[in-house]
């Protein structure tokens, strides 16, 4: 399943979207001319793909989707094509995380899951992680479970150290146990990370700290990459995949000697 991102900010993305040139490129033989994109909570809207000059656009259709959904200039969006004509959607906000969408039709309206240009009244909610329900979600064709995310663009500065959002932070358990295992994907190797809690007044910030540079390091990660930090299990150990879904185009983070007493990872 290939994919491709998208950050809001020309000044009509509410009303259309231009799709990357190269993911057009390679995919100029099966790119359908209509697309159902789909959100988690599994409610679907059907866009067309046009040609606009030399570039291609969901445009009819898009405007209701991105009405529906609510969508903000400078949120940020993950696409997944699934090769035919469906497209999976994430969008994040500005803290880093991913909104957790679910669609609500107030007046009833029609069963049929793929919203048209029809007239029922749809209002997009966003649900907060500190509800009862957060991590259980009637799904139809995606994860049964909902996933805490963020993502992070990396630059020089962050070879020593990377904030974690506190939503996620608290949402995972992170905030409590203090300390995770980072891999690039499910098979590979895991990396112990200390998370850092800070104190700023009445607010707390969580960073990685001790450990992160050795990530960085050891999985060759470039400046410049764009990460998907995605939880995927706290049972044994606190797990998070930090996929990079950009490749960043300069060197390699050096390594950086630790200041101090070297860290106990026994304790992991």
């Amino acid at each position: 399943m290939s994919s491709f991102y998208k950050l809001l900010v020309t000044p009509d993305f509410d009303s259309q979207l231009r799709l990357p040139p190269q993911f057009v490129k390679d995919h100029a033989e099966i790119l359908p001319r209509k697309a159902t994109i789909r959100i988690e909570s599994g409610e679907s809207w059907i866009v067309k793909i046009e040609r606009i000059g030399q570039h291609r656009f969901f445009t009819e259709g898009w405007e209701k989707f991105s009405r529906d959904v609510d969508l903000k200039v400078k949120q940020f969006m993950l696409f997944w094509f699934d090769g035919e004509s469906g497209f999976r959607v994430s969008v994040y906000g500005m803290s880093g995380c991913e909104r957790e969408l679910s669609v609500l039709n107030t007046w009833g309206g029609s069963e049929n899951s793929e919203h048209g240009d029809g007239q029922e009244d749809l209002t997009a909610k966003s649900v907060s992680g500190d509800e009862d329900d957060a991590n259980i979600d009637e799904v139809r064709g995606f994860r049964a479970r909902k996933q805490w995310r963020f993502r992070a663009e990396l630059k020089k500065h962050h070879e020593t150290e990377l904030e974690v959002p506190g939503d996620f932070a608290k949402a995972t358990g992170i905030a409590e146990n203090g300390r995770i295992f980072l891999l690039t994907h499910p098979k590979s190797k895991k990396w112990p990370v200390f998370v850092t809690a800070r104190r700023h007044d009445k607010d707390q910030s969580f960073a990685m700290t001790v450990g992160w540079n050795d990530f960085l390091v050891g999985s060759k990660v470039r400046i410049g990459s764009m990460i998907l930090f995605e939880f995927l299990s706290n049972k044994d150990n606190i797990i998070i995949e930090a996929k990079v879904v950009k490749d960043g185009k300069k060197g390699l983070f050096s390594p950086k000697k630790r200041r101090g007493r070297p860290p106990n990872f026994s304790k992991f």
